[in-house]
């Protein structure tokens, strides 16, 4: 018991340390969040094995039914991690772990990250079969991010443009309606950056079907989603707003997201021989 009870504990200073590492906050010395993320590190590692050692020699009861519980919350926070170090296979391997030891009301949490995992891996027959079945178990983040990863599994599978319209489209209604407040966005801030996501993601399937005034006016209705301040851009005026980019101090937290809408806008104004 007291063995259980320390592992316990680890694991909970290890969630925190965690969230702490992560929280990216400004007013943080990014020392201390690196400090921090050696620390949950170690207390991760010292949880596990205790909990290993309870696993493997408890016999079959309580306290092995917790340690396996356990388990499975460490294999999970340890497919946080690596995916949030953008080691992808890594963390499928531990999410699959967790997804083996793992009660019932686990599940639906596990393979929503399996899903996001696999489509950073490029595998949208997995992303469709973790996340499609799941859709109305997921709270109101998850469900956009998951209506979005696939609606991109039958984008580029299947080339199912029109169902992976009506899921990008299901995706907007719920942005529109959430009511949320994130560790690093407040609500406004965080519709827009699902909004801005949502609308390129829009502009591409238009593309493909060659609908490009459409695919057009979404990419610049995503653009839209991150200007924080001044007239809204429209074609007419982009080449006025993009010389004022080049002056600009620009968020980084924006810049990926203004680098593929404008790196999407050029190919398809080249593509429409718009040079």
């Amino acid at each position: 018991d007291n063995i259980l009870s320390q592992a316990q504990i680890k694991l909970l200073l290890a969630n925190t340390l965690y969230l702490m590492a992560i929280s990216k906050r400004e007013d943080v010395d990014p020392k201390v969040l690196d400090d921090k993320a050696q620390e949950y590190q170690e207390y991760i590692d010292d949880a596990f094995k205790s909990f290993k050692k309870i696993y493997d020699t408890s016999p079959y009861g309580e306290t092995r039914d917790i340690a396996e519980r356990k388990l499975a919350e460490l294999y999970q926070l340890k497919g946080y991690i690596h995916m949030d170090k953008g080691r992808y296979k890594k963390a499928e391997e531990s999410l699959l772990k967790a997804l083996e030891m793992a009660p019932s009301e686990m599940e639906i949490n596990i393979k929503y990250q399996l899903g996001i995992c696999s489509l950073k891996l490029g595998k949208y027959d997995e992303v469709k079969a973790y996340l499609e079945p799941i859709l109305p178990e997921l709270k109101k983040i998850d469900k956009i991010n998951a209506l979005v990863s696939v609606s991109q599994a039958y984008m580029v599978m299947e080339k199912d443009l029109d169902r992976a319209l009506a899921l990008l489209k299901k995706a907007e209604i719920v942005t529109l309606e959430a009511e949320v407040v994130t560790l690093e966005l407040e609500q406004d801030n965080f519709k827009k950056a699902c909004l801005c996501n949502i609308y390129l993601q829009m502009a591409k399937v238009y593309y493909l079907k060659e609908e490009f005034e459409k695919a057009s006016n979404y990419a610049l209705q995503s653009l839209n989603q991150i200007i924080q301040e001044g007239p809204e851009v429209r074609e007419e005026n982009l080449d006025d707003f993009i010389e004022v980019l080049l002056y600009e101090d620009i968020p980084l937290q924006i810049k990926g997201q203004l680098l593929d809408i404008l790196l999407f806008m050029a190919g398809l104004f080249q593509d429409t021989k718009e040079y």
